[in-house]
């Protein structure tokens, strides 16, 4: 998502996040915790001192078709401080929580390349979105709270 929105890509604890005000639309994003989102995202999005009025949410998860209770909680908050989602986002990810640790997890080899398509094309219609909307937009940033090398 980030390399399609060519998107800053910032853990929620970054220094950088206290000047959210500089973009027009944030992605706020990680895989999916005991039916939520991590907890720093949570966080974030009470804690923040200003918020652009764009967001979109993604996450990763055991049960994606579960999305829509998995980003109750993140969303409920962004609208409390009078974000519009745009849009939300969830492909399957290696979920571990409770009794599947004793059996390796399931979605173990997720996201794969068919997940990130998938992502690259919300992405799209994210960016679309915003071009049709504002033609002057700043590019957006995506929070994760699980950021891992790229090789």
């Amino acid at each position: 998502m980030a390399d399609e929105l060519q998107a800053e890509v910032l853990a929620p604890d970054s220094p950088a996040v206290s000047d959210l005000s500089r973009y027009d639309v944030v992605g706020w994003g990680s895989g999916i915790y005991f039916c939520r989102h991590h907890n720093s995202l949570l966080q974030l999005a009470e804690s923040a001192t200003v918020l652009p009025k764009n967001a979109f949410i993604f996450s990763t998860a055991g049960l994606p078709q579960w999305s829509a209770l998995w980003h109750a909680s993140l969303r409920n908050r962004l609208r409390k401080r009078d974000c519009e989602i745009l849009g939300e986002f969830s492909c399957p990810g290696w979920d571990t929580v409770g009794p599947l640790r004793f059996i390796g997890g399931i979605r173990r080899s997720h996201p794969d390349g068919r997940d990130l398509a998938s992502a690259a094309d919300f992405a799209r219609r994210i960016r679309y979105r915003m071009k049709r909307d504002d033609a002057d937009q700043r590019f957006p940033t995506a929070f994760t709270s699980e950021l891992t090398p790229s090789s």
